[in-house]
């Protein structure tokens, strides 16, 4: 019986699943026979770059509405604690 080939478009490696799992269109691209410097990669590299900087802006924006909140709660707490 022959040994299955590593590059078997029927098996999956483990390491092809956290590839999937990071990027399935990478994954495809990659599965499909391009190199990892192909062209065909750029789009994906520029929805990659402009989709952390959106991340990072929402986390940003997740930040400053935990911040209003507790200030909310604060001024909550100090306008219960003098109405008292």
């Amino acid at each position: 019986m022959a040994k299955a080939s590593r590059h078997n478009q029927n098996t999956i490696t483990a390491s092809e699943v956290a590839e999937f799992m990071f990027c399935a269109k990478a994954w495809q691209i990659k599965r499909e026979g391009n190199e990892p410097d192909s062209p065909h990669l750029e789009p994906g590299s520029a929805f990659h770059r402009q989709h952390g900087r959106q991340l990072t802006f929402a986390r940003k924006l997740q930040r400053m509405g935990w911040g209003f909140v507790g200030l909310a709660l604060l001024l909550i707490v100090l306008l219960w604690w003098n109405w008292r």
